[in-house]
């Protein structure tokens, strides 16, 4: 009892880390619960396993072992959200960043209990980060639907300006995306921006960097960037603050291009690090894009992508045959293909085209740790 008791007072310490109070070296004492807890074992030790996988991926740990660890948790465990919502998301937190389907399905669970309930603590809660699971899917209306009720909820209860911010650092990025970049930017004034290491200025900084990016101003975007990377000291896989993704489209609108690739394909090996198919298509697209002026779109797994020409083919044949796709690794420029002639627009949509349809063919293939970056010699 009394060791279980510790745990959960080590869990809670972690989280207070999480939003930017106490010292970073409580995460080391998490390494030894990056595992399956043992038979017997209470809810404190099932808590500070949940913020152990929460933070093991964020420094680099693998998506399929740190999921399955979670849905332990979450399944025979019987780890619930109403047991601290606020530390038991965490293992649910690792599932969606990590794509997995079951995340729906444990949402509706615990949304389910939290009405037969009537807790408003855990309304919010399930409000916030269902949301979050929604926008990484897509689904952009019903996403912030619930993170716009989540927050009144967040409100209602009385949380702190520091939850309050790292809940509402979420909504930016949605209405960016809905192109409500005005919207945006009087949500971001209207936010606490803490100015520390911690979850909250995480999302401020990210939401920033990509809104400024979306205002067409990349020399913000760069200084967001470099704020960001100074205080990000203990997350080394931003799976859910991709700040390079900005600062590599931002230096390729300054002309940089060379350091916007090179930023794009460390995006890119970190994304495959992490092996979320979303995550490393996301990565491909964006190395698609900002290597377009060097005309053509390499395929970033030319040995396993159907789309890249083999040695030993029909030579030009070959290489018209397959412009609208990949040109692959030392093929000519498409300017040279079928698209010569057409407009500038028309090639840079080709081009655009091109790099999504090598990201949707390569995508399934790079899922393993073996996947490598391209190589500096073929570049």
């Amino acid at each position: 009892m009394q060791r279980d008791a510790r745990l959960g007072f080590l869990a809670v310490e972690a989280v207070a880390r999480v939003f930017g109070v106490g010292d970073v070296a409580v995460f080391d004492e998490l390494e030894p619960f990056r595992q399956r807890p043992g038979p017997g074992a209470g809810t404190g030790e099932k808590l500070t396993t949940a913020i152990a996988l929460y933070i093991w991926a964020h420094q680099g740990g693998p998506a399929d072992e740190i999921c399955d660890h979670a849905l332990w948790l979450l399944n025979e465990g019987g780890l619930r959200l109403s047991d601290d919502p606020l530390i038991a998301v965490a293992a649910y937190y690792v599932l969606q960043c990590a794509e997995r389907d079951e995340t729906l399905d444990l949402w509706e669970q615990s949304r389910a209990e939290a009405y037969r309930a009537g807790s408003l603590l855990g309304s919010s809660t399930i409000h916030t980060w269902y949301g979050h699971t929604l926008w990484r899917r897509g689904d952009l209306a019903q996403s912030r639907a619930e993170f716009e009720a989540g927050i009144g909820e967040l409100r209602q209860w009385g949380y702190s300006e520091t939850i309050m911010a790292a809940s509402g650092g979420y909504l930016a990025p949605i209405l960016i995306e809905q192109g409500e970049l005005d919207a945006a930017e009087r949500h971001l004034a209207e936010m606490p921006n803490p100015q520390d290491d911690s979850l909250p200025m995480f999302n401020w900084l990210n939401a920033r960097a990509h809104l400024s990016l979306a205002q067409g101003r990349p020399e913000e975007v760069l200084a967001v960037c470099d704020d960001f990377e100074r205080r990000a000291s203990w997350v080394h896989n931003p799976i859910d603050y991709p700040w390079l993704i900005p600062r590599a489209l931002a230096l390729d609108r300054l002309d940089r291009r060379e350091e916007a690739v090179e930023v794009a394909e460390a995006w890119l090996v970190q994304a495959r690090q992490w092996g979320a198919p979303g995550t490393v298509g996301t990565a491909l697209r964006v190395l698609g894009m900002v290597q377009r002026e060097r005309g053509w779109t390499r395929c970033a797994r030319p040995s396993r992508c159907s789309s890249t020409p083999r040695r030993g083919s029909s030579g030009p044949r070959r290489w018209r045959r397959s412009a609208g796709r990949c040109a692959g690794p030392g093929g000519p420029p498409m300017r040279g293909s079928r698209c010569a002639g057409r407009s500038s627009w028309r090639r840079r949509a080709m081009r655009m085209r091109s790099s999504s349809t090598c990201a949707r063919s390569c995508t399934p293939r790079v899922r393993g740790r073996e996947a490598t970056p391209w190589p500096a010699s073929r570049r």
